[in-house]
């Protein structure tokens, strides 16, 4: 915007990249709608005329951060390919609307941004169908290991809101989106080696017990309020590990 200045570098990461980097729209609808938006790579600015952010605000990593297996030197990282628009609204325009703060993630935000200039809108860029409008994968379960900052394996997922946990030699996870999954993944190389289904969607971080010389694992399914079409509910669930 007039008046402000981009910083003349930026921290592009040098190994260990666990999400998409470049936005690809998918055919139709969602590429003339991107054509709409300024967008140039990484650290685009927002602007007036509608800003394409890639990652957007739901990603790379989500809240759910990441889980560690020292004895592999690995960190496990759930990370979201989706793409944020972002709208500039001059101050008066903004007022005038009397547009609120909201805390959606998913559906369209506001933000006042008082003191300054201009407020804010901005929603995950989808298509009419409902879906992320890059193309697949929308997300990725990582390893990256500690010792050299590379990525060791990756296993694409669907866009998450949760976080993995890992235990003997596994990484359990149930964070995704549009379905109502819990799984199990080797720890060494990705594969799925299990899944269940839930009530509800895990929007959260499994957990995990010995009870009696047994391990456990547990996990919160609740499905998300802020998720447009997730069943509500309220359950939590415990497996055991053979």
């Amino acid at each position: 915007m007039a008046g402000e200045s981009a910083s003349s570098t930026q921290p592009f990461p040098t190994s260990g990249v666990f999400t998409e980097q470049k936005f690809v729209p998918r055919p139709g609808w969602c590429t003339d709608e991107f054509r709409k938006l300024r967008y140039d790579g990484l650290f685009t600015a927002p602007s007036v005329g509608g800003t394409l952010l890639f990652p957007g605000n739901v990603g790379g990593a989500n809240w759910g951060s990441g889980a560690y297996d020292g004895s592999r030197g690995l960190l496990f990282v759930a990370a979201n390919r989706l793409g944020t628009a972002v709208k500039l609204i001059p101050r008066e325009v903004y007022d005038s609307a009397r547009n609120g703060e909201t805390g959606e993630r998913w559906g369209q935000e506001y933000a006042a941004q008082a003191g300054t200039p201009f407020g804010m809108s901005r929603k995950t860029f989808l298509g009419p169908d409902g879906q992320p409008c890059n193309e697949q994968p929308w997300g990725a379960l990582a390893a990256i290991d500690v010792a050299t900052g590379k990525l060791r394996w990756e296993t694409p997922m669907l866009p998450s809101l949760g976080g993995p946990m890992t235990v003997n030699g596994m990484v359990f996870f149930g964070g995704t989106l549009f379905e109502t999954k819990l799984r199990a993944y080797s720890a060494s190389d990705g594969r799925k080696l299990w899944e269940s289904d839930l009530p509800f969607s895990a929007h959260s971080v499994p957990g995990t017990y010995l009870w009696k010389g047994k391990r456990y694992v547990i996990v919160s399914a609740g499905g998300h309020g802020k998720v447009d079409g997730s069943k509500l509910g309220g359950s939590v669930i415990a497996y055991t590990l053979e």
